[in-house]
């Protein structure tokens, strides 16, 4: 072989093996890795894995629904990362033109549950409640449900389907609109007005 002898082409054919066996060794050691994944390695454990992203609100983390209401874009229920605040339930709501959110406490804690009415300028004024309703009892026209409707004096199935029908035409603007509303008139009114609001 090339002039060589056969113990010199023993001992070369011996080394290409050597040298073939340590880089299989070595590619077994380190074992897959899909490209474009980064991983970390655990100090503790020199376990391998995925590197987790950093997202504000991370997931797996806990979270509580809280429900929007008022002069907002986009009302209804929202999930946001535990310890948000007033600001981040209402900026994910959208605030119209109309709504002034400085009437808020946008600095304050929210809680699981919890409603934000958005009020608008010169208007009733909003806030936060605890828990179902729309605080202190009464029933928000604009957003209540209809068994939340039904609880009313006076409010059946079919009053409270026409509120919903009514106000998904025209909003209502202040309690007495309630009036206009088929089958409401002023006797159903003089037992519903101390229990209902609109914000």
């Amino acid at each position: 072989m090339f002039g060589l002898t056969k113990q010199e082409s023993f001992a070369i054919g011996a080394l290409v093996l050597v040298v073939a066996a340590v880089i299989v060794g070595v590619t077994v050691a380190r074992g897959p890795h899909e490209p474009g994944v980064p991983v970390d390695l655990d100090v503790n454990t020199g376990a391998r894995g995925a590197v987790q992203g950093n997202e504000t609100g991370g997931t797996g983390g806990p979270t509580i629904a809280v429900h929007v209401a008022g002069e907002v874009e986009a009302p209804g229920v929202y999930r946001l990362a535990f310890g948000s605040r007033v600001h981040d339930a209402v900026k994910q709501a959208k605030p119209t033109s109309q709504a002034d959110p400085d009437a808020l406490n946008l600095a304050a804690r929210l809680s699981d549950g919890d409603k934000v009415v958005v009020p608008a300028r010169g208007g009733p004024s909003g806030g936060v409640s605890s828990g179902t309703g729309a605080g202190d009892g009464l029933v928000d026209l604009n957003a209540a449900t209809q068994a939340e409707l039904e609880t009313l004096p006076g409010i059946g199935p079919a009053r409270a389907e026409s509120i919903i029908d009514y106000r998904a035409e025209h909003r209502f603007s202040c309690i007495e609109d309630v009036m206009k509303v088929p089958g409401i008139g002023p006797g159903i009114f003089e037992r519903i007005k101390g229990k209902i609001v609109v914000y």
